[in-house]
């Protein structure tokens, strides 16, 4: 009996890891993403989603398991004053800052460029993995508007150059007391 349950645990063993193999993430309309991430723009069409008049803005991600992984950002307007914290990879500590309203207009041409607004409403988990990257979006706007995004080794589509264009007003403002270490050892190179 022992000598027959062997080949029987192997054969099971080695269909279970092919099922595995080809069952990969697929998105929304059941085609599989280019970055292996399931992806879903929230409510799918981006067209009409633009936004306007940011009251509260949070956009955070994580990427993997070590200690201070990941970057969030966030913007408050509270009696025309901007209220801005910015968490970056590395940074032991957040770092908080005031600006003009005007900084909401740049954050605002980011989302509509972007097209997070879209994804409004997206909410994956990607349960077959145990320790992965992981993002959330939340905005709300003075007509009363509420985007909220989020996901777990899950991601829309594009999240990746969105995301690019949803940090850039927060970098240039970092960059401008945190420089970029890269460009100093350039600009010391280039000497």
């Amino acid at each position: 009996m022992r000598k027959q349950l062997i080949p029987a645990i192997l054969l099971l063993s080695a269909a279970i890891s092919l099922s595995a193999c080809q069952n990969a993430p697929e998105n929304s309309q059941g085609e599989e993403t280019s970055d292996g991430s399931a992806g879903s723009t929230g409510t799918g069409d981006s067209e009409g989603t633009e936004i306007s008049g940011i009251l509260d803005f949070s956009f955070s991600y994580t990427q993997g398991d070590y200690a201070y992984s990941g970057n969030s950002y966030s913007a408050t307007l509270e009696d025309g004053t901007v209220s801005i914290t910015i968490y970056r990879d590395g940074d032991p500590d957040p770092y908080t800052f005031t600006a003009d309203p005007e900084f909401l207009d740049r954050l605002t041409e980011a989302v509509n460029e972007s097209g997070a607004a879209a994804w409004n409403g997206f909410d994956q988990t990607n349960q077959d993995v145990l320790d992965g990257d992981s993002f959330s979006l939340y905005i709300t706007t003075d007509g009363g508007e509420t985007i909220s995004a989020d996901g777990y080794a899950s991601f829309p589509q594009n999240f990746s150059d969105a995301a690019a264009l949803l940090e850039q007003p927060f970098v240039e403002i970092y960059e401008s007391f945190h420089p970029n270490q890269e460009a100093i050892l350039q600009a010391y190179l280039d000497k």
